[in-house]
């Protein structure tokens, strides 16, 4: 069905010149074979923030160590006071930019220029940091291309390789991995077009206004652990790679646009992340808000989306041995998330009535 020959992404050159390309299953796949790559003792500490999905911890678990939990900031990145004081105990280090906004590397690099770091960029595609792509700043990057991402291909993910003996291990690994039987790409295929029907904007908008609130906060509660499954990225999703981040390259200038506009309209209203005088491809544009379900609830009637991105995170972080009180900003953060819709589709008119929803809502719950 499938030729077995490797497709050609021009924009990878772009993006990332003097780095190794691996396509994989999956982003938690990367972080697990890049750690595995790393050469770390048996249940190694690998330093993460506790605000990530489930899968980034599933994926250390998967590759035999242990997640070590450090703060994070206002921006939802790693907090530079708390990896200071942490960085003597742990291993190797998974440093995240989340929502597209992106963590202080500078600083990081600083303080640990000794440990074997990875960026998540799960979120971070096409971000840059002073004027640079993220996924080239240390040892390794990972991004994803699953439901909602950056593009949104249904499943796959990228593993960027800056180091060259890390390379050669992760390239020996990955030869060994099977391709996906004829049967597993077509369900692969199936499952892409039935979950893009789904995430359309009308059929999201028809589960939002019927789906319950209660429902709707507990659908995404499961753990992911896709660190554990071992087999090369679907060839479906591999032949659309060149099209679909060609167009996601545009697509991003439009979104960065809608989230600059949000900004200016919302600025001294709400808190919110700000990119910092970097350039990020706002994958969303994020709330922080006290009255986050009231908010989220005035939204929905009025027929607009919003999310509650690892409200759950907590829970997902106890379960990999996370100590309650270890990291208060988190512990205040996570209840106060609220993505707000930002992408490159939506129109003038739906942005603005974005923003007098909100500052609606503002007038009537005054901070």
């Amino acid at each position: 069905m499938f030729r077995d020959e490797k497709v050609s992404v021009p924009v990878f050159q772009a993006l990332f010149p003097e780095a190794k390309i691996h396509l994989t299953e999956s982003a938690a796949s990367g972080i697990k074979y890049a750690l595995e790559g790393f050469g770390l003792k048996k249940n190694a500490r690998i330093g993460v923030q506790p605000y990530t999905c489930s899968s980034v911890l599933g994926a250390i678990a998967a590759a035999g160590f242990t997640p070590f939990f450090i703060d994070i900031n206002q921006n939802l990145s790693l907090n530079i006071e708390a990896l200071k004081s942490k960085v003597a105990e742990i291993d190797a280090l998974i440093v995240t930019h989340t929502f597209g906004f992106l963590a202080d590397i500078a600083e990081i690099k600083a303080i640990a220029p000794h440990l074997p770091v990875i960026e998540d960029c799960a979120h971070a595609l096409f971000s840059q940091y002073k004027h640079r792509f993220v996924g080239t700043f240390f040892d390794a990057a990972v991004f994803s291309f699953g439901n909602g991402k950056f593009p949104s291909l249904g499943g796959g993910g990228m593993l960027v390789v800056n180091n060259p003996a890390l390379n050669e291990r992760i390239r020996e690994r990955l030869s060994t991995l099977p391709r996906p039987t004829l049967w597993q790409e077509l369900k692969q295929i199936v499952k892409s077009y039935a979950k893009a029907v789904m995430y359309a904007p009308l059929p999201q908008w028809m589960m939002n206004k019927i789906l319950s609130e209660r429902y709707l906060n507990n659908r995404n509660k499961t753990i992911i652990s896709r660190g554990n499954q071992e087999f090369n990225i679907f060839k479906s999703i591999e032949l659309s790679l060149p099209t679909k981040l060609e167009e996601a390259q545009k697509n991003a200038v439009v979104q960065n646009e809608n989230g600059n506009y949000l900004a200016q309209m919302l600025r001294g209203k709400y808190e919110f992340l700000t990119p910092y005088q970097n350039k990020v491809n706002y994958f969303a544009f994020v709330l922080i808000e006290e009255e986050r379900n009231r908010l989220s609830r005035y939204l929905k009637e009025r027929g607009i989306m919003s999310g509650k991105h690892f409200q759950h995170a907590l829970a997902w972080a106890m379960a990999y041995g996370y100590a309650p009180g270890s990291c208060p900003v988190f512990e205040k953060q996570v209840n106060q998330v609220l993505t707000i819709p930002c992408n490159y589709g939506l129109s003038k008119r739906e942005l603005d009535q974005i923003t007098h929803c909100l500052l609606e809502f503002r007038k009537l719950n005054p901070q």
